[in-house]
């Protein structure tokens, strides 16, 4: 097998993984919480906080799962972390009460930690040089795809035939599927491979060749704190546009349904186009034209009335967040080396988990205390003006 062919057969099995952590983690529980809402007679506010402590875990070990992502490689940590999470879905599909709910949620985060972005970045960015960004994009595409694919199955077939709880069975299977593809597909290095060209790369104020050198880089800790707001700003958005459109602006559920999978697609796009983008200009100003479409997006849907609004709403929204994925691994790896490339993308992938827990139970606890979304959807579209000079003063090179 030739080195190009193994590198592109690492990126479609990078591609798998971020469909089915996506797919079953993300847009898996958009769909599912409603019917076991319902269920239960839980309240949005309160089954948010399964999807909060979901990502929030997932934030926490993502620090962790980046030093051991270095030092073992990536295929060991995505096969510990598929087992991981297909055996909380089996635990799922048994649940009574909602403290089991939140608990199991947390065990599915360890998994999908150790399966996502950080292990899969991290090899793909080990492989590839000067098409990064392009690599990194197409993989990435996964995670729209994921949502394209799984979320009408779910809600059209699985759901509706066999109920919730066999659902969550079959998002198991879908979990332990990837592992024989890993197995299979996945070599941590090319032959003669080095890392000493990185050090060409990296950031004029990064000394040191470790986690440690980033504490005192105020550039790392602007992308930190970016994508930090960025992620629970659109989360919180997308988790809750579905009840807004419905119970605000009076659409049908099928249309709204429709535009999530618009979502999805024009964040594949996004993927794509933000990756190769990355690779002809500076990878700040990629972010920034990513986080512009998000927030005008919001404000297109706070303003949305008619069926075109919602669509362009759901286009732009999607492209933007399409860029987090290739934006903050070229970010990191073009500036800091791949040396401690997992221990120092864990921290950045640390606050974008939180912050995409948080999102989500800000604006269904504030819908619970106000009986709407707007005054949430104002609150997370005010966190742009946070984050865009955040990424604008960093003082990155490459």
């Amino acid at each position: 097998m030739s080195e190009k062919f193994r590198a592109y057969l690492i990126v479609s099995v990078g591609l798998a993984c971020l469909f089915v952590t996506s797919g079953v983690g993300y847009y898996g529980f958009a769909v599912l919480n409603t019917p076991v809402g319902d269920e239960f007679e839980w309240s949005r506010g309160l089954i948010m906080w399964a999807f909060a402590f979901f990502f929030i875990v997932r934030g926490l070990v993502a620090p962790f799962i980046g030093r051991i992502t270095d030092r073992f490689g990536s295929k060991k940590i995505i096969i510990c972390g598929a087992l991981t999470a297909a055996f909380g879905h089996f635990l799922l599909s048994q649940v009574q009460n909602i403290w089991h709910f939140v608990l199991l949620y947390g065990l599915v985060g360890v998994g999908m930690s150790g399966m996502a972005i950080i292990p899969v970045s991290s090899v793909i960015s080990i492989w590839f040089d000067e098409d990064r960004g392009r690599a990194l994009g197409i993989a990435t595409t996964g995670v729209g795809l994921g949502g394209f694919v799984l979320s009408p199955v779910l809600a059209g077939f699985v759901i509706p035939g066999f109920g919730w709880r066999m659902a969550y069975i079959f998002l198991g299977l879908v979990v332990l599927a990837l592992i024989p593809l890993v197995m299979i597909g996945i070599k941590e290095k090319p032959k003669n491979y080095s890392n000493d060209k990185e050090d060409d790369f990296k950031s004029p104020d990064f000394e040191k060749n470790d986690v440690r050198g980033v504490f005192s880089n105020l550039s790392f800790w602007m992308i930190v704190v970016a994508f930090f707001l960025t992620s629970m700003s659109n989360t919180g958005i997308l988790q809750n546009h579905v009840d807004f459109l419905t119970t605000t602006g009076g659409f049908k559920l099928q249309v709204i349904g429709a535009s999530l999978g618009g979502v999805g697609i024009a964040s594949t796009f996004g993927k794509l186009g933000f990756g190769w983008l990355s690779d002809k200009i500076r990878a700040k100003y990629c972010t920034l034209l990513s986080f512009i479409f998000q927030a005008v997006s919001i404000i297109i849907l706070l303003n949305a009335s008619t069926l075109w609004m919602v669509w362009i709403y759901a286009l732009l929204m999607g492209l933007g967040v399409g860029g987090w994925a290739p934006l903050s691994s070229v970010l990191i790896s073009k500036n800091f080396g791949l040396t401690s490339y997992g221990g120092i993308y864990g921290i950045v992938s640390s606050a974008l988990c939180i912050g995409t827990g948080i999102g989500p139970l800000i604006g269904g606890y504030m819908h619970d205390l106000t009986s709407s979304y707007y005054q949430a959807f104002l609150f997370l579209l005010v966190l742009y003006a946070i984050a865009i000079p955040a990424i604008l003063i960093t003082t990155l090179k490459n």
